[in-house]
């Protein structure tokens, strides 16, 4: 195999940064509502919190768009060439994750398990910038040439 670019085009950079922040951003406005706010109630509260966690979904499925495309070409080509495989690994570990817990959270359980759910689900979430931060960090850092060569 050929070793192809694996970093991505400009607008694909775009549109993930974008969608990534919008739903981080909508995510933790919702917290803030949720946690700091006079509202408890999850979908009955103020209604910005109840806007916000509607966003929070919408954006939910865009970004889930975006993250499925990065990987007929972005995750197959880098893993293929074996670049980056850890930090990827995780990043693509954390997101499944939050996709199944964002699901769980509509779906199963009570409140008792609904809670628990939601601390999972945001608490991973408010940490995905700094892992998607740390996967392009360690691609820039360790050029190819210097990667260690882990053999599948």
């Amino acid at each position: 195999m050929t070793r192809g670019k694996v970093t991505l085009s400009p607008f694909h950079k775009r549109s993930f940064y974008l969608a990534l922040g919008l739903l981080w951003a909508s995510g933790a406005v919702w917290l803030f509502f949720y946690y700091v706010g006079l509202h408890k109630e999850v979908t009955s509260g103020f209604p910005l919190q109840v806007w916000t966690l509607k966003i929070h979904g919408a954006l939910a499925m865009i970004f889930m768009i975006i993250l499925g495309s990065l990987l007929p070409v972005h995750i197959r080509l880098a893993w293929n060439q074996n670049r980056n495989r850890l930090a990827g690994a995780w990043l693509i570990g954390l997101n499944a994750f939050l996709i199944i817990t964002g699901w769980m959270l509509y779906y199963v359980g009570n409140e008792t398990t609904r809670t628990w759910i939601s601390l999972l689900h945001w608490s991973t979430g408010l940490g995905l910038p700094l892992f998607v931060y740390m996967h392009i960090r360690f691609a820039r850092h360790y050029p190819e040439k210097r990667r260690p060569q882990y053999h599948s």
